[in-house]
């Protein structure tokens, strides 16, 4: 009944996390990194841009819960990161394993060594972005890579869809 009525704390929590000064550990201290792990994508002249496929709530994996406007998929960039394509151009995205489509978007507030697309899509409408990602583990093993795939814009080749 008092559940209903107010909020009622744990009786079983100590009221300040931490309150003496230790964790659950060995040694009763958290444990930060000693050190950074490698970095994962190093841009050349080749490959000067990752991508980076993120999940959107507008969707999951390749269903997507709002109606998508015709044409290729975004690609966020920055300005300078556009080599020349102007905003809104229709450009060619490639990685090693693939290439695709894409409508180019002019983003200050993207880093310049990223190109940031939403991860999914169906492969029929030409936005399956994922199929420019190798099948690879993160540093951290069992995911998927989606964030870090060398890739460069290159002007359209008038070629739709998703292609190997």
């Amino acid at each position: 009944q008092a559940l209903e009525q107010d909020v009622v704390r744990n009786p079983f929590v100590e009221p300040v996390v931490f309150g003496q000064g230790r964790v659950a550990r060995p040694n009763g201290r958290v444990d930060l990194l000693g050190e950074l792990p490698e970095p994962s994508f190093e841009p050349t002249a080749d490959w000067p841009l990752s991508l980076m496929a993120v999940s959107t709530p507008k969707a999951q994996s390749s269903q997507w819960a709002i109606d998508l406007p015709p044409g290729p998929p975004p690609v966020r960039v920055h300005p300078h990161a556009a080599y020349g394509i102007g905003d809104g151009e229709v450009a060619c995205l490639e990685t090693a394993r693939s290439s695709m489509q894409v409508r180019v978007v002019h983003d200050a507030k993207v880093h310049p060594e990223i190109a940031l697309m939403e991860k999914g899509g169906q492969l029929r409408q030409g936005r399956g972005v994922n199929a420019l990602v190798r099948a690879r583990l993160t540093d951290d093993g069992e995911g998927a890579a989606y964030y870090d795939e060398p890739c460069r814009l290159t002007r359209s080749d008038s070629k739709a869809g998703v292609r190997s």
